[in-house]
């Protein structure tokens, strides 16, 4: 009886069919990562991108509390506009209030019934892109994915009311209303006294629905479809004026639960800003002055705001220092010094250093 014939594949053809399930076991492998690559480079761009978005804005909000409401007499600077809370660009003066469940009705910074700080309420909405002169319009679709960024504010920069003295001996001593905090995703605190954050929500998370047309206001369930509240390290829902620096972050299963970016100006940094102006005022004066030199002793300065603000009796201006063509000065609580120095007919003014 003949033995059963088994056939068998020659070494040579053995190796190559090893070879080609190589060469496809790489190949997937290559697609793979490269698929995954190009969901990292993406997600990276976008953050890139975001992260670049809110410096901007940032900056934008820096500089306009130097000069907003220049034209009218409700300037001062360091004074801010509040946020919008009717999705039309404009600032709306009344505020969320965090002990009622809907936000409303709206309130402001200031009870002019108990003469003081209304601590129940806090500013945030989107940002008063139309009022700062961000753009005269934008498609809804840019509020639903949320590329429009959300503005929280402390009442001490939107207050014209209680807020009668904006200079740095009030506002980095005693001031009427409490700062903003940000702490980051163990809770700690980074600061205290943070004057403005700037919320970038990112797309909408698993809960959240963001409708289109717009809501005609904005509530505490509307703010809840754009900032998110994640156990144990942030709440951007519960309008305690806590903010938490915390990134993306994800579950178990690789699912985004937190997408809040923020950035935040503390309240010494924007008085930095509102002081530098303070300084211009009087380099304007000084050179007005000037005669073979500054004036040794201050320039009198009757600018409205200066005088209202309390520098024209400069007690909040702690040293005033006139040689020649320069001068140097320091304000109250603040720790920057800052130089005017005359070069061709003019003044100039620096700053070393931050409040």
């Amino acid at each position: 009886m003949k033995s059963a014939i088994h056939p068998r594949v020659k070494p040579r053809q053995a190796g190559g069919l090893l070879l080609v399930v190589a060469v496809m076991l790489g190949v997937i492998a290559a697609t793979v990562m490269v698929t995954k690559l190009n969901d990292v480079l993406k997600r990276t761009r976008e953050s890139v991108r975001h992260t670049a978005m809110l410096g901007a804005y940032r900056q934008l909000l820096l500089n306009a509390s130097t000069t907003w409401g220049e034209d009218d007499s409700t300037f001062t600077p360091g004074r801010l506009l509040s946020p919008d809370r009717n999705f039309n660009g404009s600032a709306e003066v009344n505020c969320l209030q965090s002990t009622s469940p809907t936000g409303l009705p709206a309130r402001n910074v200031w009870d002019a019934g108990s003469g003081s700080a209304n601590t129940t309420v806090l500013c945030i909405g989107l940002l008063p892109w139309r009022d700062l002169q961000v753009g005269s319009s934008f498609d809804p679709s840019a509020f639903v994915m949320g590329d429009i960024p959300l503005l929280a504010i402390s009442g001490n920069l939107v207050d014209a009311v209680g807020v009668q003295k904006l200079n740095s001996d009030a506002m980095l001593g005693s001031p009427v209303h409490k700062w903003l905090t940000v702490v980051d995703a163990n809770g700690q605190v980074l600061s205290n006294q943070v004057a403005m954050v700037l919320i970038h929500p990112g797309k909408a998370l698993s809960g959240q629905v963001r409708v289109n047309p717009l809501p005609v206001q904005l509530t505490r369930q509307v703010l809840n479809t754009y900032v998110e509240r994640l156990p144990g390290v942030a709440d951007h829902t519960d309008l305690s004026g806590r903010f938490t620096l915390a990134g993306i972050q994800r579950n178990t299963a690789g699912d985004v639960v937190f997408n809040d970016r923020i950035v935040y100006v503390t309240a010494k940094e924007w008085m930095t800003y509102a002081l530098t102006r303070v300084a211009a005022e009087i380099r304007l004066a000084a050179d007005a002055a000037y005669s073979a030199g500054y004036p040794v002793t201050p320039p009198s300065i009757g600018t409205p705001w200066f005088v209202d603000n309390d520098w024209n009796n400069w007690g909040s201006v702690t040293h005033y220092a006139a040689t020649g063509d320069t001068i140097t000065l320091t304000f109250a609580r603040c720790n920057a010094t800052w130089t005017i120095q005359r070069q061709g007919g003019r003044g100039n003014v620096t700053r070393q250093g931050v409040c």
